[in-house]
């Protein structure tokens, strides 16, 4: 279909069906922007967007609508040693979406900030999602 399979795989689509349609309107989208350093490092800003909100029913005491976004990114290893996989860190963000009336946050964007992502550990535990995911937690 003209869509790279690697870009299929990274959006959640699938690489092996003619899927156009589908990829452009449900697809997961990247896009990284490199700021160069004074020092000479190069840093990149990078957005994910095309992300689904849905309406999870109520249940067991939480108020319906709430999704929870949980985004993991690994930073290059700097020693070229075939063991070293970099620096993995994770964040994650809360939205509530319950139409017509809720969504939360009420734009399209969430901003998780460098801050915001932490060990892969502090965030393995679910009740830690309460107090370390950025939005507003059921």
């Amino acid at each position: 279909d003209g869509v790279p399979d690697l870009a299929e795989i990274r959006a959640d689509s699938n690489p092996i069906a003619r899927d156009n349609v589908f990829f452009e309107k449900n697809a997961y989208q990247y896009e990284t922007t490199p700021e160069v350093q004074s020092d000479g490092r190069i840093c990149y800003d990078f957005s994910v967007s095309n992300l689904e909100l849905v309406t999870p029913p109520n249940k067991a005491g939480l108020r319906q609508g709430f999704n929870l976004y949980k985004i993991y990114f690994g930073e290059s290893p700097e020693s070229g040693v075939a063991t070293d996989y970099g620096v993995w860190k994770a964040a994650c963000a809360w939205a509530q979406y319950a139409p017509p009336t809720v969504r939360d946050p009420a734009g399209p964007e969430i901003a998780i900030l460098n801050a915001d992502f932490r060990p892969l550990p502090q965030l393995s535990d679910p009740s830690t999602y309460q107090s370390r995911c950025v939005g507003t937690p059921p």
